[in-house]
C-alpha cells in the first residue's frame, strides 16, 4: 500500500508555565518511505477551549536516501497563559509516498523550571483498530487505568485529562467499581476537562481501577501530582483498552495447540 499522508496524533499540551519539546522520530518514518526521496509537509496546531493559540507549518526532506531539510523535524513551545491545551500534528506528504499510515510511535518531552520533567507519547486522532473494533462490537469505546492512588498524607493524587479534538461536543463516562462512582463528564468540541479523583473519591487513602467510556472516544490521560499542586506533576500515563478478548478456546485450536506443542516438545528433546 502506499499513502500520501500519516493520521494526525494528538499529545498532551503543556500546563501553564511549561514547555513541550516535540522531535519527530525521522529514523523510523525514513523506514517507512518508499523510494530514496519524500517531501512531508508538518502542520502543528495547539488548540486551547476551542480556540486555535498556536499554528506551525515547516518541511522536512529525504532524498538520496539522507534527510536534507530538518526544518521541521522539532518544536519547542511555552505554555505562558493558558491552563489545558493540547497538540495536533498532521504530517501530508507533498512528492513520494510511505508505506504505512501510522506514524511511528515516540514522545514529546514536558520541562518546567520550578519542577520535575516528564514525558508522554501521543495517541492518533482516528484509525485506532482497537477503538474500532470496540465500537463495532459494543458500540462504545472503553479505556481502563489498572491503580489510581490517593494519599492526602503524602499529598498525592490522579486526575484524568480528557480531550475531544472532534468538531461536535461528547458524553464522557468516568466509572469507578469499587465505590460505586459514576461520573458524566460533557466535553465541548476541540476542547480539555480536566477530573481531579481528590475531589470525587472522599477517602483519605485509596487505591483501585477506573474506566473511561462513551460512544465517541475521547484521548485520554492520567496524571499523577501532587493534591496541593496540579503543577508538580511526577508522571502522566496512557490507559489501557479493554480488549474484550476471548476467555474460551475453540476445541479445535486447543487441539491444534496441544499437537503444536508436543512436536515442539519433541523436536527440542533431539
Amino acid at each position: 500500500m502506499k499513502y500520501k499522508y500519516f493520521i494526525p496524533t494528538i499529545h498532551l499540551g503543556p500546563i501553564k508555565g511549561t514547555t513541550i519539546f516535540q522531535r519527530l522520530p525521522l529514523e523510523l518514518i525514513s523506514n517507512t518511505i518508499i523510494g530514496e526521496s519524500c517531501i512531508f509537509e508538518v502542520n502543528r496546531e495547539i488548540i486551547s477551549n476551542g480556540k486555535s493559540i498556536f499554528t506551525d507549518k515547516k518541511i522536512i526532506e529525504y532524498s538520496s536516501s539522507k534527510w536534507i531539510n530538518l526544518d521541521g523535524e522539532s518544536l519547542t513551545w511555552q505554555n505562558k497563559k493558558y491552563d489545558l491545551c493540547y497538540l495536533e500534528t498532521t504530517i501530508n506528504i507533498i512528492e513520494g509516498a510511505v508505506t504505512d499510515q501510522h506514524l511511528p510511535g515516540y514522545y514529546v518531552f514536558y520541562t518546567n523550571p520550578s519542577f520535575k520533567s516528564y514525558l508522554s507519547c501521543g495517541s492518533y486522532k482516528y484509525g485506532n483498530p482497537r477503538v474500532i473494533l470496540q465500537i463495532a462490537e459494543f458500540g462504545q469505546w472503553l479505556d481502563g487505568y489498572p491503580c489510581i492512588n490517593i494519599n492526602r498524607e503524602i499529598d498525592t493524587t490522579y486526575s484524568v485529562i480528557i480531550i475531544n479534538p472532534y468538531n461536535r461536543v461528547s458524553n464522557i463516562e468516568i466509572e469507578c467499581p469499587s465505590l460505586n462512582i459514576y461520573k458524566t463528564i460533557k466535553v465541548k468540541a476541540k476542547a480539555i476537562e480536566r477530573i481531579d479523583f481528590a475531589n470525587i473519591i472522599d477517602l483519605d487513602i485509596w487505591s483501585g481501577q477506573v474506566y473511561v467510556y462513551g460512544s465517541q472516544r475521547a484521548i485520554i490521560y492520567f496524571i499523577n501530582h501532587k493534591i496541593s499542586s496540579f503543577n508538580n506533576i511526577s508522571t502522566i500515563e496512557h490507559p489501557d483498552p479493554f480488549r474484550a478478548e476471548k476467555t474460551k478456546q475453540p476445541r479445535l485450536q486447543k487441539y491444534r495447540n496441544s499437537i503444536h506443542g508436543f512436536l515442539k516438545d519433541v523436536r527440542g528433546s533431539k
